[in-house]
């Protein structure tokens, strides 16, 4: 009996019309054409040998880029868990069974587009108002997947924060403090004096 493996023996096959078992003088076979050879030999692979995978189902292979770096190595054990390696033999990613393999970091954007970097400052985004909400939560750690990790734990996608901070009384009070200062005569007496107002209500707890 050959050593090759099914798929292997599968693929040399392929160049002919029919594969079958004509043992016993009565012909047990199946009618496969070339691609359909090709296909079942590529399948049998796929679940014959165990690769750690990306989310899509696609396999990893030597070479390909993933979070951390580029694969130089893997291992997979019996229970499915995995180890992927760069060329240094550096582990770029350990995975339990079950687990995917991330693909490379892509950016991480907020509600509004924009980037979301280790070290920013978000609020988290109410979609009912449309605005920032809550207290400023500084990023400690952008994930391969867009999840940001906060420093003093908790986490979420970088999609349901803003980088926009909300209004208060404090930004309201100092934008009319500056526009009192672009003015002159009655109109700036009158911005200083909404400004006193906001610093009462300020100091009021209001």
């Amino acid at each position: 009996m050959s050593d090759k493996l099914l798929h292997e023996r599968l693929r040399e096959y392929a160049a002919e019309y029919v594969i079958g078992d004509f043992a016993c003088g009565a012909m047990k076979g199946i009618s496969l054409l070339d691609d359909d050879a090709l296909a079942l030999a590529a399948e049998i692979e796929r679940q014959y040998i165990p690769l750690p995978r990306f989310p899509d189902g696609e396999p990893v292979r030597l070479g390909c880029a993933v979070c951390g770096g580029i694969v130089g190595g893997f291992s997979v054990w019996d229970d499915g868990a995995f180890t992927t390696y760069d060329k240094d033999g550096n582990v770029l990613q350990d995975g339990d069974p079950g687990d995917f393999v991330k693909r490379p970091e892509s950016k991480a954007l907020d509600v509004d587009g924009v980037e979301t970097k280790a070290g920013d400052t978000v609020w988290l985004h109410d979609k009912v108002d449309g605005g920032p909400v809550g207290e400023p939560m500084k990023v400690a750690e952008v994930l391969c997947d867009g999840t940001l990790v906060f420093e003093g734990g908790g986490a979420m996608p970088a999609r349901l924060v803003t980088h926009r901070e909300p209004d208060s009384l404090e930004k309201l009070r100092d934008f009319v403090e500056d526009q009192s200062r672009q003015e002159s005569g009655s109109a700036r007496n009158v911005y200083r004096e909404i400004a006193d107002r906001l610093t009462d209500l300020i100091e009021m707890g209001a």
